[in-house]
C-alpha cells in the first residue's frame, strides 16, 4: 500500500505513538447500522431524508448540507429525528477487519463522523477510550500513559441534539462564526504530527478556517509528511496537496489500509516498549510499587508530576547550552558538565541527618537562591547522588500539581521512605498544607525539597506549620575554589571565551567580579566580557523578523513562570502560517527556545528562566509584551475551559492573569493591561477567578476604576459566594471607596462595610492572614484621611496594634504582618510625640 520507505517510517512512527489518524464518512461505510444495511453516505443518506421528510416526487439530488437542513426544519417530532439519525448511523454489527484499527497506538484519532464504530471497535478489543464531542467538549490532555486514547469527534457524536451535529450548511456557517477548539486544536497537532487521512478529503468547510487558511508553502518545509487514502484522486488535488499541505496521496480503500495495519501489527511494538522512550518515567514509577498486584492507576497519576530520577542514563554527546548560559538537563548532569558545589555536601549531609534520625513526620527542606543561581543544577545533583546511594528519588518541576490525595496514595503503594525535589516551588506554594496533611499520615512521612526564588522566602515559610521539621537553606554564591574549578571545566569544553588568552590570576579576577551575581550572569559576562544586559538585548535584537521576535515573547511569558508549551502551542500562537513558524523555531530562534523533556522533543521554553525575564522586562515593547499576552491566553483559554483545578495549563492561566503581575508589567499604561483581559472575557465569563483578578487590576495603583473594580469583583462574588479571595478583595474595595469619597458620611458608610466584612473574615483569620493586613491598612488610611479627633486616632492605632499582633501570634512566620506591627509600632511612638500620623510604606492593595 505504501512505498518501503514511507511504509518504514510509518512503522517507526507508529511504535513511538507519534501518527494521528483522522477519519471521514468513508471510513464506516462497510459497517452495518441497526436497520441491517450498509452505513448510508452522502447522496444515499440526503435520499433516506428525503423519503422520511415525505418529500413530493423523487429525490433531486439537494446535497447532504441542504437536506440535513430542511430536515431540522421538517416539523417532525424532535425524538423522531433522533431516532431516525441513530436507526441509520448507529452499528449494529462490525466486520472482523475493523478490529485492526484499535492495534496501533495512535497519538490521538480524530473523526468526522457520529457514528459509533470505534466506540465499538475497541470496546470489542477490550481497550478504553476517552471520548471528546462537538459541541460540549473543549480539550483535554492526553493519556501519556496510553491506558485511555483519546478521540475527538469534530461534528458531534449520536446519540446526541440533532442540532448539535454539524451536518447543514446552516450548522458550518454558525460553527465558523466562534472559535472550535477541537478543530483549532487539530490544525495545531496536524502541523507537528504525521496524519494519516481516511475516508475524506481535506475539503471540509470548517478546514476553510482552520486549515487552509493558515497554510500554505513557504521555504523549507519543516511539517511532517502526511498521508490521504482515497481511492483515486484528480492529480491537480494531489499536486496541490502535497505542495500546499505537505500531504501525499495514497491509493487505495479503509479496507486496504485495515489490512495494511493487519500484516505491520507483528512489527509494532508493545506498549510498554512505546512507553519507554514516551514516558520512561512511568516505567521507572511503576517499577517502585511495593506490591506489583495493587492497582497501579495512582501511580500512573504520579507518574504525570513526579520523574523518578535515573540511577543510569545513556549519555549523548551533543553540543550542550549548560557552560553557556542554559538550564541543566540530565544530559548535562550525567556528563558532569557542572562543577562540584560545598553546598551541595551541606544539603546531602541534612538529608543523610534526617534520614538517620527517625523523624515521624515530614520534613521539608527549602534551599533559597536568586534566579539562575543553580538551584536547579543543585536540585538535579544531589537527587541523583541520592539516587546512587540507594534511595528512592522523585523530582517535579512544579508546574503540575496532583491533589494531595493522590500523592499520598502514590507513596502509600511504593511504601518507603522517599525524597521529593520541588524545583520551581514556588509554582507550588497553594498545595503545600494539603500536602503537609496528607504525606504526615503515612507510615514512612517523606523528605521533600524544594528550591525556589529568593522572593518566595516569605511566601514558603507564612504556610509552614509545626508538623513539619522545617530546614530553611540560604544558596550562597560561588566561593574561590568554585570560581577556578568553573573556569577550569570551560577550558575543557573549549568555551573560555575572551578569556582564553589571560593568565590564571586575570581569568580567576574577572569571575570574581561577576561572581555576586547569579551563576548564568557570571558565565556570560566573563567569557564574553560584555555585560548580561547588552548580550542579551543584542541576542533579542537579531531575531528576525519581527514575528519571530514576539513568538519569543510568547515563550518567554510561560518560561518566566516555570512552564513549558508543546511545539502546537508555538503554531497556535503564531500568526504566520504554520511552515513558516516551525521555520522560526528551526532557525530564527534556535538556541533562544530549547526543546526540553524525554518525548518527542513536543515540548520548548527559553534556554533559561532569567533569560526570559529579561526579554519580558527589559527587550519587549509594551505593545508587544500585550500582543503576546493576548496571543497566549487566546489560544490557551478554549483548552482551559473545563480543565480546572490540578490541570498544568489551568495553573499556568492563574499565573498568567495574575492581577498584581500585570500591573507590574503595565503600569504605564493600564489599558493595555485591561486589554488583556478583555481578549479572552468570551471564555471565561463564567468563571470567578478570571472577574476576581480583572476586579483587583482596579485596585492597584491610582489608575483603576472604582466602579469596575465594584463590577468585576460583585460578579466574582456572585459566580462563587463566600470565596475567601473574593471577600478579601471586597475588604480592600471598600476601604478604597472611602478614601476617594468627597463626603465624610459617604466615606464612613463604606469604612463601615469594609469593617463588617473584615470582621467576620477575622473570626477565620487563623487561615487567612491577609484580612489582618487589609483590616489594619485600610484602618489606617481612613484614620489619616478622615479622623480629626487627636484621642480617637490615638484609640485607632491603639487598636490596630492590638489586632495586628493576634495577627502576627496566628502566623508568625508572616513577615508582612512582622512588617506592619513594626510600622503601627513606630507611628504609635510618633504619635505621641507629634500628635500626627506617619506614612506607613509597607501597606498595599494587592494581597491576592
Amino acid at each position: 500500500m505504501f512505498e518501503p520507505n514511507d511504509e518504514e517510517r510509518l512503522i517507526r512512527l507508529l511504535s513511538n505513538n507519534n501518527v494521528i489518524l483522522f477519519l471521514g464518512a468513508g471510513f464506516s461505510y462497510d459497517t452495518i447500522n441497526k436497520l441491517g444495511e450498509n452505513f448510508p453516505m452522502g447522496e444515499n443518506l440526503s435520499k433516506k431524508i428525503w423519503e422520511f421528510i415525505s418529500l413530493p416526487g423523487d429525490y433531486d439530488g439537494t446535497p447532504l448540507q441542504e437536506m440535513y437542513k430542511a430536515f431540522l426544519n421538517s416539523g417532525i417530532k424532535h425524538d423522531k429525528v433522533k431516532n431516525f439519525l441513530e436507526d441509520n448511523l448507529t452499528v449494529s454489527s462490525l466486520p472482523d477487519i475493523y478490529s485492526q484499527v484499535t492495534k496501533p497506538f495512535w497519538y490521538k484519532i480524530y473523526t468526522l463522523n457520529i457514528d459509533n464504530v470505534l466506540d465499538v471497535a475497541y470496546k470489542r478489543a477490550g481497550k478504553e477510550i476517552q471520548n471528546l464531542k462537538f459541541p460540549k467538549d473543549d480539550f483535554a490532555e492526553r493519556d501519556q500513559s496510553l491506558e485511555k486514547l483519546q478521540i475527538i469527534y469534530l461534528n458531534g457524536k449520536l446519540p446526541a441534539n440533532p442540532n448539535d451535529l454539524i451536518f447543514s450548511s446552516t450548522q458550518y456557517a454558525k460553527a465558523s462564526l466562534t472559535h472550535q477548539p477541537l478543530y483549532a486544536q487539530f490544525v495545531y497537532d496536524y502541523a507537528v504530527k504525521t496524519v494519516i487521512f481516511l475516508g475524506t478529503e481535506i475539503n471540509e468547510p470548517l478546514f476553510e478556517n482552520y486549515l487552509a487558511a493558515r497554510e500554505g508553502k513557504h521555504g523549507k518545509e519543516n511539517r511532517p509528511r502526511s498521508y490521504l487514502i482515497k481511492p483515486t484522486l484528480s492529480p491537480v488535488k494531489a499536486l496541490n496537496y502535497k505542495a500546499d499541505y505537505n500531504v501525499t496521496h495514497i491509493p487505495g480503500t479503509t479496507n486496504d489500509f485495515l489490512k495494511w495495519l493487519e500484516k505491520i501489527s507483528v512489527l509494532l511494538l508493545p506498549k510498554a516498549e512505546i512507553l519507554k522512550s514516551t514516558f520512561p518515567n512511568l516505567i521507572r514509577v511503576l517499577s517502585d510499587a511495593a506490591d506489583s498486584d495493587q492497582d497501579t492507576s495512582d501511580l500512573r497519576i504520579f507518574a504525570q508530576s513526579f520523574n523518578k530520577i535515573p540511577q543510569d542514563y545513556r549519555i549523548i554527546q551533543e553540543r550542550s547550552g549548560f557552560l553557556r548560559g542554559a538550564s541543566p538537563t540530565w544530559n548535562d548532569i550525567f556528563r558532569e558538565l557542572d562543577i562540584p558545589r560545598t553546598f551541595t555536601n551541606k544539603l546531602i549531609e541534612k538529608v543523610h541527618e534526617v534520614l538517620t534520625s527517625n523523624v515521624q513526620k515530614l520534613t521539608i527542606i527549602a534551599v533559597f537562591g536568586t534566579a539562575g543561581s543553580g538551584k536547579s543544577t543543585i536540585l538535579k545533583r544531589i537527587g541523583l547522588r541520592l539516587t546512587q546511594e540507594g534511595h528512592y528519588v522523585y523530582i517535579s518541576y512544579s508546574e503540575f500539581m496532583i491533589r494531595a490525595s493522590e500523592v499520598f496514595n502514590a507513596l502509600r503503594i511504593i511504601d518507603k521512605k522517599v525524597i521529593i525535589c520541588f524545583d520551581n516551588a514556588e509554582n507550588m506554594i497553594f498545595a503545600i498544607p494539603k500536602l503537609i496533611t496528607e504525606l504526615n499520615q503515612l507510615k514512612y512521612p517523606p523528605i521533600l525539597i524544594f528550591s525556589s526564588r529568593t522572593s518566595s522566602n516569605n511566601k514558603i515559610n507564612n504556610i509552614i506549620d509545626s508538623d513539619v521539621d522545617y530546614i530553611p537553606l540560604d544558596l550562597p554564591d560561588l566561593d574561590d575554589k568554585e570560581i577556578g574549578e568553573l573556569i577550569d571545566k570551560l577550558e575543557a569544553n573549549n568555551l573560555l571565551g575572551v578569556l582564553k588568552g589571560l593568565n590564571s590570576s586575570q581569568r580567576f579576577n574577572a569571575f570574581k567580579h561577576s561572581a555576586k551575581k547569579q551563576i548564568l550572569i557570571a558565565l556570560k559576562e566573563a567569557t564574553s566580557g560584555e555585560l548580561f544586559e547588552d548580550i542579551i538585548k543584542d541576542e533579542f535584537e537579531k531575531i528576525d523578523p519581527f514575528e519571530a521576535q514576539i513568538l519569543a515573547i510568547c515563550i518567554s511569558l510561560n518560561t518566566e513562570l516555570g512552564f513549558a508549551n508543546s511545539k502546537q502551542d508555538f503554531v497556535g500562537f503564531s500568526k504566520v502560517i504554520h511552515s513558516e513558524a516551525l521555520d522560526y523555531l528551526a532557525n530564527s530562534l534556535k538556541g533562544t527556545i530549547l526543546h526540553v523533556g524525554p518525548s518527542n522533543n513536543e515540548k520548548i521554553m527559553i534556554r533559561h528562566r532569567v533569560v526570559a525575564e529579561y526579554f519580558i522586562k527589559h527587550c519587549a515593547t509594551l505593545q508587544m509584551l500585550k500582543e503576546a499576552y493576548v496571543r497566549v491566553l487566546s489560544i490557551l483559554a478554549p483548552e482551559l475551559k473545563k480543565t480546572q483545578g490540578s490541570s498544568r495549563k489551568f495553573n499556568l492561566y492563574k499565573k498568567l492573569i495574575n492581577h498584581q503581575l500585570l500591573y507590574e508589567r503595565f503600569e504605564q499604561n493600564i489599558d493595555q493591561a485591561r486589554e488583556v483581559y478583555d481578549s479572552i472575557s468570551t471564555f471565561f465569563n463564567d468563571d470567578f477567578h478570571y472577574w476576581l483578578q480583572y476586579g483587583c487590576l482596579e485596585l492597584e495603583g491610582t489608575k483603576g476604576n472604582m466602579d469596575l473594580a465594584e463590577n468585576y469583583i460583585n460578579q466574582a462574588e456572585s459566580l462563587n459566594n463566600n470565596n475567601i479571595w473574593v471577600l478579601n478583595a471586597k475588604c480592600v474595595l471598600y476601604y478604597k471607596k472611602a478614601l476617594v469619597q468627597q463626603i465624610n458620611t459617604k466615606a464612613f458608610e463604606y469604612k463601615q462595610l469594609g469593617d463588617e466584612m473584615s470582621n467576620y473574615l477575622l473570626e477565620y483569620g487563623e487561615d487567612n492572614p491577609y484580612i489582618y493586613h487589609i483590616y489594619c491598612r485600610g484602618r489606617y488610611q481612613y484614620m489619616k484621611n478622615w479622623t480629626e479627633n487627636m484621642s480617637e486616632k490615638k484609640e485607632e492605632l491603639k487598636h490596630l496594634l492590638y489586632v495586628i499582633t493576634i495577627g502576627v501570634k496566628n502566623h508568625p512566620l508572616d513577615w508582612r504582618l512582622k512588617k506592619v506591627q513594626e510600622e503601627l509600632t513606630k507611628a504609635q511612638l510618633h504619635f505621641a510625640v507629634s500628635e500626627s500620623p506617619i506614612e506607613i510604606n509597607v501597606f498595599r492593595s494587592g494581597v491576592l
